[in-house]
């Protein structure tokens, strides 16, 4: 059966460099959340065929998690969001943390730790409508689900 989420937790890593995922502690949290899209994952494949080969072989190459993007509604004043932007334009990377939470009492149901670099922030605007921003972060290296 399908697990119903509405919740969720974007946490950003406070050591710089960072350390290795799962190991950092988390004392920003991105606030006013409306989605999140990630993580995913994709293996190349890598051919492998050589002159015993009687077909085509081929092995999983390195897993590449990609982007994460999130969206919520814009807040001026709310530390996460500004450190997002901070980091964006230092191009410095961060341990990120993705909490996925049961809506009927917020207890986490997986969570996922990955090194990522904030590539875009935006904020969006219209007569009538809720300011929003979206972000995306493209990971590097391993990550750790629990």
């Amino acid at each position: 059966m399908a697990k119903f989420l509405s919740k969720w937790n974007v946490k950003i890593g406070d050591t710089t460099p960072p350390p290795a995922p799962g190991s950092d502690t988390f004392t920003n949290s991105v606030e006013n959340l409306t989605s999140v899209d990630g993580p995913g994952g994709e293996s190349p494949q890598v051919d492998i065929t050589d002159n015993d080969s009687t077909a085509r072989e081929f092995a999983a190459g390195l897993i590449d998690y990609g982007t994460i993007e999130f969206e919520g509604n814009r807040n001026y004043g709310a530390a996460g969001q500004e450190l997002l932007r901070t980091l964006q334009a230092s191009g410095s990377a961060r341990n990120f943390q993705l909490e996925f939470l049961d809506p009927s009492d917020s207890s986490v149901e997986e969570t996922f730790d990955v090194v990522a670099v904030v590539t875009a922030f935006r904020t969006q605007g219209s007569v009538d409508g809720a300011q929003t921003f979206s972000c995306t972060i493209k990971t590097s290296g391993a990550g750790t689900f629990s």
